[in-house]
């Protein structure tokens, strides 16, 4: 191969990675679980954020683009919710297996993870438990639960498209009548 057209090359992939770090990328769908689905019930929300494929299953550029100690992680919770101060938080990074609280911020229904992340650190994936979240009502399907881990962004309504949604169930209810006495109509 002629010198110029392989360095052209490797100028091009250069350009590619930089381009990348410096505008970030879509990563996968939030994956949202929830201990409860109820409405008007207090619940924990568990949520994946995979920073390392994306929504068709392909790799990201995650290992050429660490994330240094200011980044933070972002995760917005749907509008139908009204999120108030006393969530507790914790987090999880690249499956180690371990969760550790987090002093996250509330800014109306977005909650930050500040202080997380190493100098230089290569992260795959996060994962971020949400306790003390009270489910919305009226029942019904959430809008999409959106994320960011410093400047990359999960993808909304990709091809799956299920993931980053909730479906809040009513609650059950149950009525009973009771007679005071054996009439039940008089003239």
């Amino acid at each position: 191969m002629n010198k110029n057209i392989k360095l052209n090359i490797n100028t091009l992939l250069l350009l590619l990675v930089l381009t990348s770090i410096v505008n970030g990328f879509d990563f996968q769908e939030l994956r949202v679980n929830s201990s409860v689905l109820t409405t008007n019930v207090v619940s924990a929300y568990t949520v994946t954020f995979n920073r390392g494929s994306t929504n068709l299953g392909g790799s990201t550029a995650f290992a050429t683009s660490p994330l240094n100690t200011s980044s933070t992680l972002t995760l917005t919770f749907p509008t139908q919710f009204v999120i108030t101060p006393g969530v507790l938080c914790s987090y999880q990074i690249n499956s180690t297996g371990t969760f550790l609280s987090n002093n996250c911020t509330l800014n109306n229904n977005q909650i930050i993870f500040s202080n997380i992340f190493a100098a230089s650190s290569i992260i795959r994936s996060v994962v971020v438990q949400i306790s003390n979240v009270l489910n919305p009502y009226p029942a019904g399907r959430t809008s999409p639960f959106t994320g960011t881990i410093g400047i990359d962004v999960a993808v909304v309504n990709g091809p799956n498209g299920i993931n980053s949604f909730v479906t809040i169930a009513p609650a059950l209810c149950s009525s009973s009548f009771t007679y005071v006495d054996n009439l039940v109509s008089s003239n």
